[in-house]
């Protein structure tokens, strides 16, 4: 779903409280770790609107080739001047370093593509398509957004050159209400078919919205579309949209969608064991909020879920049922944000930055562990904007010693995980120490800040602010100060707090251990 002018949003800036949690069994580490890193800065002299948006990602798993399986290609909207094109990126180490493909354009309308770019590698021949084929499909749109075309692009050399392949729909102004809109493709194979699910605005009333689903046997030729959420009749007015469909471990599909029109947008999901055959009136059952949801399944069969109103992702162990546990991730959420399960058995995170305009957003990305719903916490390290070390507790196991700043190492005096205590607060402990990060009852600006022992005191409970970019500002409950390295660069400085203010000095980001 969109605003006008070729946006949505009805609900932007909703429940932006972006919480940190400790949550479970860390997973052992088979590759090094990377991120947050940037894959493309928008350049200000020639960018429009938001620079960037709406990420996606693929690693190759059906090549004939079996050198090939493992590489990666990523896509993001990319708002420069007309005619508008989807970028395409490279990675050949499991996302850690990636290099520009030429662009794909758009070689049929004359418009150009313009949004919600979606990349998908089929596992199986389809017509005269082989496995392994990289399709894109995303939005054909004009200048003056006056149509909406789902157009997909096929590839048979990684990403080197593109072709047109089928038209799978078409529609009216990329408004939001003009009852003539279609939105945010997302491609699946199953049943011996590709399945194309969309957002449709065509003949609703009232500004509303359905989510609808066409079906192809050889990538050409289209079925006609059929209802997968539609509440119209309950009211006209309701929005789902942003479909995204995932075949879990026990061979259902979960298929998570935001839910425009209830308070704080919700971000459902409901599961079905044919893709094809979904309950158009039953809502699903919400995890999250803030609409913009993204669903994935790790190779172990976990779950994993995101949403806007939280940089956490959420992990299910038992196929969509039960209990969903919050994870911290190491990027700030943005609109759309990725989650691909890699190879290797650890998350790519992927982030094309906020809705919000005039901006000019970057592409960042990280890969974490992601673990499940028992056993240890997860850790990161906690590295200031300024002078690049990461804070340390030292080693010292004594209560009341001072926390400071050292350059990035391997040891477990550098990592930290968070636990949620509720209303916005976290206590922030050492895994060498065990030790609370902690103010020490000390009140002054400058002061040093130090680890202690579990208590209840608000000296142990901070706020975690989110910034711009993928930085953080970590502010404690008692003092209302910031933690902040007192403009100190070198190895052994003791961690102050400060007033809350613009220096880097304070800002701080989650790095993946």
């Amino acid at each position: 779903m969109r605003f006008a002018i070729s946006r949505k949003r009805s609900v932007q800036g909703i429940l932006l409280f972006l919480s940190f949690v400790a949550a479970v069994m860390i997973l052992p580490l088979t590759v090094n770790a990377y991120g947050p890193l940037t894959m493309y800065t928008a350049d200000r002299a020639t960018s429009v609107r938001y620079g960037t948006l709406y990420p996606h990602a693929i690693q190759l798993k059906y090549q004939s080739n079996p050198a090939n399986n493992g590489k990666m290609y990523a896509t993001f909207e990319k708002y420069t001047v007309a005619p508008f094109t989807f970028p395409v990126f490279e990675s050949t180490d499991s996302g850690k370093s990636w290099s520009r493909l030429p662009d794909v354009t758009d070689q049929v309308n004359g418009w150009g593509l313009k949004q919600e770019p979606h990349l998908f590698e089929l596992p199986q021949a389809v017509g005269g398509m082989p496995a392994g084929t990289i399709l894109m499909i995303g939005n054909s749109e004009p200048a003056d957004d006056s149509h909406t075309k789902l157009d997909i692009y096929k590839s048979n050399d990684l990403g080197r050159s593109w072709t047109f392949v089928s038209s799978v729909a078409s529609g009216g102004a990329a408004t939001m209400g003009t009852a003539s809109a279609i939105w945010e493709p997302y491609l699946i194979y199953a049943n011996n078919k590709l399945i194309c699910f969309y957002s449709d605005e065509r003949g609703m009333t009232a500004g509303g919205q359905k989510i609808v689903a066409q079906t192809s046997t050889d990538g050409i030729n289209w079925s006609a579309p059929f209802d997968v959420v539609n509440f119209s009749a309950t009211n006209a007015s309701y929005r789902p949209g942003m479909p995204v469909v995932a075949k879990m471990a026990n061979g259902q599909y979960i298929m998570v969608y935001e839910f425009i029109g209830l308070p704080n947008a919700p971000a459902n999901f409901k599961i079905t064991s044919n893709p094809e055959s979904w309950n158009p009136t039953d809502p699903g059952t919400t995890f999250g909020y803030g609409g913009d949801p993204y669903v994935a399944v790790m190779n172990d069969g976990k779950v994993v879920a995101g949403s806007y109103s939280t940089s956490d992702i959420y992990v299910n162990s038992n196929n969509g049922t039960g209990a969903w546990i919050r994870q911290a991730t190491p990027l700030a959420n943005g609109y759309r944000r990725l989650l691909l399960p890699l190879a290797n058995g650890r998350l790519f995170v992927m982030n094309g930055g906020p809705l919000k305009e005039p901006a000019l957003n970057s592409v960042t990305y990280a890969d974490m562990p992601v673990n499940g719903v028992n056993g240890q916490p997860i850790y990161f390290k906690i590295v200031n904007a300024t002078t690049g070390l990461a804070l340390d507790g030292m080693g010292s196991t004594t209560p009341g010693a001072d926390v400071d700043q050292y350059h990035a190492n391997v040891t477990d005096n550098q990592l930290w995980y968070n636990i949620d205590i509720g209303n916005g607060y976290f206590k922030i402990v050492n895994k060498a120490t065990g030790l609370r990060l902690d103010t020490m009852g000390r009140t002054t600006d400058g002061s040093v800040v130090g680890q202690y022992t579990d208590s209840a005191s608000y000296n142990q409970q901070w706020s975690i602010v989110p910034q711009s970019g993928d930085y953080w500002k970590i502010v404690n409950r008692a003092t209302g100060k910031a933690l902040d390295t007192g403009a100190q660069t070198g190895d052994a400085t003791a961690m102050q707090q400060w007033y809350s203010n613009a220096s880097s000095n304070q800002l701080w980001r989650y790095s993946s251990n």
